[in-house]
């Protein structure tokens, strides 16, 4: 399934070039900027939803899936294997050669912008499990899943 949950990743996968320190301030400037986007989508999805357009259950389960995919590794797990963005990164990086070692640990910028203070898995579980609902009702359901965390 199309959407922004797939857009991103490869985007930066596919397209975003790494070829000097600015590109790769650039890769994680972006990397930090994906809270806000989904931030801006689940705004959307409100107003979608107000005017009576709600996305078909059957495409949870595609969502959820691609999100898994993406949402994998290092440092989302303990896994051993880096996140699809995060192996992406570092191999973009590792292969300019003007970088020096410090400009190398830029990597550690692009794992921090990664790994969230949540696990986005269980986020993601907790809101697609139940299905299309309205958003009323997966805002309550949200605000009570970051209730049990905090404790």
């Amino acid at each position: 399934m199309r959407g922004v949950h797939a857009q991103i990743p490869t985007f930066l996968i596919n397209v975003h070039k790494v070829d000097n320190e600015k590109d790769a301030r650039a890769y994680i400037a972006r990397l930090n900027a994906i809270a806000k986007l989904f931030d801006q989508v689940i705004v959307n999805l409100r107003t979608c939803e107000g005017k009576g357009v709600v996305a078909p259950k059957f495409g949870f389960p595609l969502v959820l899936e691609a999100c898994h995919k993406i949402i994998g590794g290092v440092p989302f797990d303990d896994s051993g294997t880096d996140n699809p963005l995060l192996a992406d990164f570092k191999k973009k990086v590792g292969g300019l050669k003007e970088l020096d070692q410090a400009a190398r640990l830029k990597l550690t910028d692009a794992k921090r912008a990664l790994g969230a203070k949540f696990d986005i898995r269980q986020f993601h579980d907790a809101v697609l499990t139940n299905g299309a609902l309205p958003l009323d009702v997966l805002e309550d359901l949200v605000n009570r899943w970051i209730k049990s965390k905090q404790t």
